[in-house]
């Protein structure tokens, strides 16, 4: 009996002491996620970022919805394609926005034909790499808007038997190097397109609509 106490209370003892060192693992690693946790941004550096958009990248082209509502007021836009890094779609948001610029959003013709010129003589067209823009459907998982202006994509380049829809894992639009367009998983890292951001409130202005005086105030 006293044998059988004997090895019940080292038994007892090694499992205090296995909970101990689990619980102690257990703070410290939480302890060192907490202190090392730290923004993208507050990780990288200025020169990195400074050194992240190349103006040789850029081209111009008229963003129709800005000429309508103001039609005395080109509003040129101006696309940066950035074809020597790639991110996830969330992180090309972020690399966008350091620069002053948006995710891009292609809602003309035009728009489409002057990028894809240009994609053509930089020799960027001919390959089977792919461009994140704003395009995503995260707002109710049905309708594509593109996140930098939350307008409905309207103007389009599916391709054929896009947007593939089956999982619904594919929230996040992409171009392919053909011009036409893809939707994708929204970790997956890509190249991707920025442009100039549209002026304050140039969306939320009414269009030709008068106010009125009210003649009781």
């Amino acid at each position: 009996f006293i044998k059988n106490s004997s090895i019940i209370f080292f038994l007892i003892e090694m499992l205090k002491y296995g909970l101990f060192v689990i619980f102690i693992c257990f703070v410290a690693e939480n302890l060192s996620a907490e202190y090392s946790t730290e923004s993208p941004l507050e990780n990288t550096t200025d020169d990195i970022y400074a050194g992240l958009i190349f103006p040789n990248f850029s081209i111009e082209a008229l963003d129709g919805p800005n000429y309508r509502a103001f039609p005395r007021q080109v509003i040129p836009k101006k696309f940066v394609v950035v074809a020597y890094a790639k991110a996830n779609w969330f992180k090309a948001q972020q690399f966008c926005g350091y620069q002053g610029l948006a995710l891009a959003s292609i809602t003309s013709y035009e728009e489409d034909q002057v990028l894809q010129k240009f994609l053509y003589n930089n020799n960027l067209s001919f390959n089977s790499e792919e461009y994140w823009l704003s395009g995503s459907k995260h707002a109710d998982g049905r309708e594509w808007i593109w996140f930098n202006s939350g307008r409905p994509v309207a103007f389009s380049r599916w391709a054929l038997g896009r947007p593939l829809g089956v999982l619904g894992s594919r929230k996040c639009l992409a171009m392919m190097a053909n011009g036409q367009w893809t939707n994708d998983r929204c970790e997956k890292e890509k190249y991707f397109i920025c442009e100039t951001r549209c002026p304050l409130n140039s969306y939320d202005l009414p269009i030709y609509e008068e106010v009125k005086e009210d003649k009781y105030l």
